[in-house]
C-alpha cells in the first residue's frame, strides 16, 4: 500500500478513538454495536510512527525522533488513563522495536529500558490494580487466581491430542474464554500439539514479513511492514504467555482465534495493511532500462551482475565496465542500494535492482544486530535474484553494498570477482576476498601473501566521458592568461572545500583573483557561503553541487584540487591534470593518502594532508603554480603517466574469463 494511503487510513482511523479515549471509556456505541477505540489505535498508531521514522531517514533535519517520542507519550498517557496497562505495554514495545530498526543508538537503548523499568515501578507504586495483578503472578495464593488455574488445569487435561471437540469444560467455567484465554480452550480439546502449530504459524507470519520488510529498500514500508508484523506477533505472544502464566493477566485477544468484534476487525484492518504493503512491486524493485539497446543488434553472450555501491566511486568504474561488456555482447545488470538515483540513472544496464545493505557504523552491540540484520535480509533477496537471472558471474566493486550479492553468488557457487579502486584493499572487499574467484585490483602489489595468486592488476576502469575527455590536450597557459580552477570533493562533496578554497582565493593578490575561472562543487547547505564568498573577492566562479560533465570540465582545467578518492585519482591520471590533492583524514585504511601518493610519485600532484591544508598554505600553492606555467605542464605530463585508459577493456577480458564466456567478436 503506498505511503500517502496508508497515512490517510491511519488518520480517518484515529479522530473517534481520540474521543473516546480523553472520555476515559473502554467502549463505545455507535449504531448500537459496541466498539472498543484503543483497538483501532494500535495500527493507527504503526502507521504513524513508521512516516516519521522514514521522515527521519529521508530528512535528518526534520525533528521526526522528538515527534514520534511525543506521539508515544500522548497515546501511553491516554491508555494509561483507561486504564489500560496491557495495550500500553503493546504499543511501547511496537514502538521500541521500531525505533530500533529506525538506527536507535546505544543511549537510547538504556534511557528506554530505564524509563521502562520507572514506569513498571511507578504503575506498581500508584495504581491498585497493576499491584494485585503482579502480586498475584508472583505469589497467586496472595490472591484470585482462579482463571489462571484453570487455564493451566486445561493444558493438564488436554495433554499433547487434545480431549476431542467440544470436550473441554474450562470454556464453561472461565469468563472470556472465547476472548482472552481461547488459548487454553484450544489446548483442552485439540492438545499441546496444535497449540505449538499455532505458535509455530504466528512465529512464521512474523518472520516472513519481517524478512520482507529488511528486503525493501523504502525506509516507510520497511518501518510500517516491520511494525504491523511486531504489532501481531506481539499480541499474540502476551497472550499465550498470560494463559500459560508466563507473565501477569491482561487482557488481549489471540488474533484470528478469539471471539471479538473491535479486536478482530482492527486486526483484519492492520494485516490488511501489511498485505497491501508486502505485495510483489516490480517497479519499486526493478527499474527497467527500456531504451537501453546494445550494439549492432548483437545477441547476448551472457549475463553478468555488476555490484556497486550507490556512489559515484563505486558506480562510475562499474559504469566503465558495464560499457565495455555491452561492447561484447554481454547483458549487464547492475545491484546497488537507493543512493543510486542520483548517481546510476544512466548506468549502461539492462535492469537496475535494488538490494538492502547497510555500512556499518558503530561497535555497540545494537549498531552491530542491525547491521547484521539488513545483511542477511540483503543476502536472501540476492540469492533469490541470482536464481531467477542465473548470470554467467558477479562483480563487486567494494563498498558494504556490494557483500549481499557477493555472498550470494558464493552460496550458489556463481563465478565471482571483486575490483578494488584503491591503493589498499577496502574492508568489505578484504572480507570477500578469500571467497571469490578472483580480485582485480588498480595498483601493484595491494594483494599479497596466499590470496596474490588471485590477483590482476587491471588498473580503475573509467567511463567513456573520461576516454573521451584524455583525448583533449593540455590547455595552453602563461603567466597573464586566465587560469581555470577546478574544485571538487568527490561525488558527494567534501565540507572542507567549501571551509578552506574561498578564504585561499580570497588570500590571493587581486591580479591573480581576476585571472582565475573557478569551478567549484559544494555540498548543497554549503552551496549559499561558497557563492556569496567568491562574489565577494570579486572572482568569476560557478558553483553546484554535481557536474554531470565532471570529465570534461577537468579537461578544460589548468589545476584541480580535489579530494584523493580512487575514481578522482584516476580521472586525474587518465585524463592528465596537475592536482593539490588533500586525503579524507579519517579513513580507517588511509586508502585516499595511499591514492594521493601514486600521483604524487608520479609528478602530477601536489599532497597537503589535512592538518596542513589551510588558506594560507592553499593560496601560497596555488600562486605558485599560477607563475609556473612549465611546472603546470610538466605536472601534467605526469599525471598521464600514472593513468590507464584500458582498464575497462583488462577487466572486461578478466570477468569473462572467470565466467568462461567466448565474447562476441569485437
Amino acid at each position: 500500500m503506498p505511503q500517502p494511503v496508508c497515512s490517510r487510513q491511519a488518520l480517518l482511523a484515529a479522530p473517534s478513538c481520540w474521543g473516546a479515549l480523553f472520555r476515559r471509556r473502554r467502549w463505545i456505541v455507535i449504531a448500537g454495536v459496541n466498539i472498543q477505540p484503543s483497538e483501532f489505535v494500535k495500527p493507527a498508531f504503526v502507521i504513524l510512527i513508521a512516516w516519521l521514522f522514514a521522515e527521519s531517514v529521508r530528512r535528518p533535519e526534520m525533528p521526526a525522533n522528538t515527534l514520534a517520542l511525543g506521539l508515544l507519550a500522548s497515546v501511553t498517557v491516554l491508555l494509561v488513563l483507561q486504564p489500560d496497562f496491557g495495550q500500553t505495554m503493546l504499543v511501547v514495545l511496537v514502538w521500541a522495536a521500531l525505533f530500533f530498526l529506525a538506527g536507535m543508538r546505544i543511549i537510547w537503548v538504556a534511557g528506554l529500558a530505564g524509563a521502562g523499568a520507572a514506569g513498571l515501578v511507578g504503575a506498581y507504586l500508584t495504581v491498585p490494580h497493576v499491584a494485585k495483578r503482579i502480586e498475584r503472578f508472583l505469589d497467586p495464593s496472595s490472591g484470585d487466581s482462579y482463571q489462571i488455574a484453570n487455564a493451566l488445569e486445561a493444558f493438564a487435561r488436554g495433554g499433547w491430542f487434545g480431549r476431542g471437540p467440544g470436550e473441554g469444560t474450562v470454556k464453561r467455567i472461565i469468563p472470556d474464554s472465547h476472548a482472552d484465554f481461547v488459548f487454553a480452550v484450544a489446548a483442552e480439546e485439540f492438545g499441546i500439539v496444535l497449540c505449538l502449530a499455532l505458535a509455530g504459524l504466528f512465529a512464521f507470519i512474523v518472520l516472513r514479513a519481517l524478512a520482507r520488510a529488511f528486503a525493501d529498500y523504502d525506509p516507510f514500508t520497511r518501518f510500517a511492514t516491520a511494525g504491523l508484523a511486531i504489532l501481531f506477533g506481539t499480541q499474540a505472544a502476551i497472550n499465550m504467555a498470560v494463559n500459560l502464566h508466563l507473565i501477569p493477566a491482561k487482557g488481549m485477544t489471540l488474533p484470528f482465534i478469539s471471539y471479538g468484534g473491535s479486536s478482530m476487525i482492527s486486526l483484519a484492518y492492520g494485516m490488511g495493511m501489511l498485505l497491501a504493503l508486502t505485495r510483489e512491486r516490480p517497479r519499486a524493485e526493478l527499474i527497467a532500462r527500456v531504451d537501453f539497446a546494445y550494439p549492432d543488434g548483437e545477441a547476448v553472450v551472457a549475463t553478468v551482475l555488476v555490484a556497486a555501491g550507490g556512489t559515484g566511486g563505486h558506480l562510475f568504474p562499474a559504469e566503465a565496465l558495464a560499457t565495455a561488456l555491452a561492447a561484447r555482447g554481454v547483458a549487464v545488470e547492475l545491484a546497488t542500494d537507493e543512493r543510486a538515483e542520483r548517481y546510476g540513472q544512466d548506468f549502461p544496464a539492462r535492469a537496475i535492482h535494488i538490494v538492502p545493505s547497510a555500512t556499518l557504523r558503530g561497535r555497540d552491540p545494537v549498531s552491530l544486530a542491525r547491521t547484521a540484520a539488513v545483511l542477511a535480509a540483503g543476502t536472501f533477496r540476492a540469492f533469490r535474484l541470482l536464481g531467477r537471472l542465473k548470470p554467467a558471474a558477479v562483480v563487486g566493486f567494494g563498498g558494504y553494498p556490494t557483500l549481499p550479492p557477493l555472498m550470494a553468488a558464493t552460496l550458489r557457487g556463481i563465478p565471482s570477482v571483486i575490483h578494488d579502486a584503491n591503493a589498499v584493499m577496502g574492508r568489505a572487499n578484504r572480507l570477500l576476498a578469500g571467497r571469490v574467484t578472483a580480485i582485480a585490483t588498480s595498483f601493484e602489489g595491494v594483494v599479497t601473501g596466499r590470496l596474490a595468486a588471485k590477483a590482476t592488476r587491471t588498473g580503475n576502469p573509467v567511463r567513456p566521458a573520461v576516454v573521451a575527455a584524455a583525448a583533449i590536450p593540455f590547455p595552453a597557459y602563461d603567466a597573464d592568461q586566465p587560469l581555470r580552477l577546478l574544485v571538487t570533493g568527490g561525488s558527494q562533496g567534501a565540507r572542507v572545500m567549501a571551509d578552506v578554497v574561498p578564504p585561499a582565493i580570497g588570500g590571493l593578490s587581486p591580479a591573480l583573483r581576476a585571472r582565475l575561472r573557478v569551478v567549484q562543487q559544494a555540498r548543497p547547505e554549503d552551496l549559499a557561503r561558497v557563492t556569496d564568498t567568491y562574489r565577494h573577492f570579486g572572482v568569476a566562479a560557478e558553483v553546484a553541487p554535481f557536474f554531470a560533465d565532471l570529465p570534461q570540465r577537468i579537461a578544460q582545467s589548468h589545476l584541480v584540487v580535489s579530494r584523493s578518492g580512487a575514481s578522482t585519482v584516476a580521472e586525474l591520471g587518465a585524463i592528465g591534470r596537475p592536482s593539490i590533492l588533500c586525503p579524507l583524514p579519517h579513513a580507517l585504511d588511509q586508502d585516499q593518502l595511499a591514492n594521493a601518493n601514486v600521483l604524487v610519485r608520479a609528478g602530477g600532484a601536489i599532497l597537503l594532508t589535512q592538518d596542513r591544508f589551510t588558506p594560507v598554505r592553499l593560496a601560497a600553492e596555488i600562486a605558485g603554480l599560477a607563475e609556473a606555467p612549465a611546472r603546470l605542464a610538466a605536472m601534467a605530463a605526469g599525471a598521464r603517466s600514472a593513468g590507464s585508459l584500458d582498464a575497462a577493456e583488462r577487466l572486461a577480458d578478466l570477468v569473462l574469463r572467470v565466467a568462461g564466456v567466448v565474447p562476441a567478436a569485437r
